[in-house]
């Protein structure tokens, strides 16, 4: 069965895209943000075989409007945790084992399936029960520690049976530490519905993470739920997914849902990602104004752009974006430069309080001469990358 490859961001991922802008300004204009799909739930293509497993061939598959190329373009993957589900090894992908329960009880059972009672008639804990989010019983993974809820072994996969009355499976990692390379890390998976999908309501594929705070009351959410149903088939199907904010107790729950037929879920693997290009750090806005301000943040060696979302939640909790993914409007700024330049709505502004000669060139060559006021601005005709210079010192920007 051929299989396929999604490679996905989440927004706040890498926005230094590959020497290095300073600032962005943008004018604030937000407009309406809907998601296509909402789901809450519960906290809970591998080149080569696993374990005795067979790989399927791959072809690779952009993931619409997430603006994030291969993982390989982006750093090296370091393999945290792993879980090729070989162990499973009762059912099959067409026919899943819907008798094996891979839960650990929260209580004691005897020999008939009944909860054992005490002297006052309560429930006996099962010492082996922790919590919820580390239920799966340890022989039937490589190690220790993963969650799961409303699964089965399918010969070497893992089956999530989907109804009305019981619409979700999922299965989540340990809490685990991903601080490394300022917490980026990628979430790879294959999966595959055994079904049609329903027109009805289709199935999707949902993924949360958390930090747990080494399993404090308050966990840390990530904002953003990653929801998928639009490349998901009876076709493999594997998924990266890169994000930001990793930390010493970090938790990772895949979730599949539906309401009828079932999903297949295969090799989940998350890994630290050391990205050849770091992340840069905000210093906080300037030039605020009642429909403008100014980003900063500092310059990322390497970097050639950055990538800028400026977002506010509304009163429902949905990510509203004034910018989303805004690539032009930067300006490169060298700290020594005898003046000061910055774009902003379209135009360059320069700070000439030495009233040097100030001249704009375009990538063509052709250039404007500005004269040597110690304030202006210029509106280029049309975006691209200029040099402006201030007596004999230059600065690169792009509009």
């Amino acid at each position: 069965m051929i299989s396929k490859t999604i490679l996905a961001g989440i927004p706040a991922l890498l926005a230094a895209m590959t020497a290095a802008p300073a600032s962005a300004a943008t004018d604030i204009s937000p407009a309406d943000y809907a998601r296509s799909f909402s789901a809450r739930t519960i906290p809970a293509a591998k080149a080569a075989s696993v374990a005795g497993k067979t790989a399927r061939p791959s072809r690779i598959a952009a993931f619409a409007g997430d603006g994030c190329a291969e993982v390989d373009r982006y750093g090296r993957m370091e393999t945290v945790a792993e879980e090729d589900f070989s162990l499973l090894t009762t059912g099959s992908e067409e026919q899943p084992d819907l008798s094996v329960s891979l839960e650990i009880n929260p209580y004691l059972l005897d020999d008939e399936g009944f909860i054992i009672l005490d002297e006052y008639g309560n429930p006996t804990p099962n010492p082996e029960f922790e919590y919820p989010w580390n239920n799966m019983k340890n022989e039937y993974t490589h190690i220790p520690g993963w969650g799961v809820g409303n699964a089965y072994p399918a010969g070497g996969a893992l089956y999530f049976p989907f109804s009305r009355e019981n619409p979700q499976g999922k299965f989540n990692s340990h809490w685990i530490d991903l601080s490394a390379y300022d917490g980026t890390f990628v979430v790879e998976f294959r999966v595959r519905l055994t079904q049609p999908q329903s027109q009805e309501m289709p199935s999707a594929i949902i993924v949360q993470v958390a930090e747990t705070n080494n399993m404090a009351p308050m966990w840390d959410m990530f904002e953003d739920d990653f929801v998928n149903y639009e490349n998901i088939s009876e076709e493999w199907t594997t998924f990266r997914l890169i994000f930001q904010g990793g930390a010493p107790s970090t938790i990772v729950n895949i979730v599949g849902q539906g309401i009828e037929g079932g999903m297949l879920l295969d090799d989940v693997r998350i890994c630290s990602l050391d990205t050849f290009v770091k992340a840069p750090a905000l210093t906080g806005h300037s030039d605020f104004a009642d429909e403008s301000f100014t980003l900063n943040w500092e310059k990322v060696e390497g970097a050639d752009g950055y990538l800028v979302n400026c977002w506010h939640d509304d009163v429902f909790g949905e990510r509203v974006y004034s910018v989303e993914k805004y690539e032009s409007g930067v300006s490169l700024v060298e700290n020594d430069i005898e003046g000061n330049v910055k774009v902003r709505n379209g135009r360059i502004f320069i700070y000439n309080p030495e009233r040097l000669t100030l001249t704009v060139t375009a990538a063509d060559g052709s250039s404007a001469s500005l004269g040597n006021a110690s304030e202006t601005s210029y509106a280029p005709a049309s975006r691209g990358v200029y040099i402006v210079s201030i007596g004999n010192r230059s600065v690169k920007i792009a509009l």
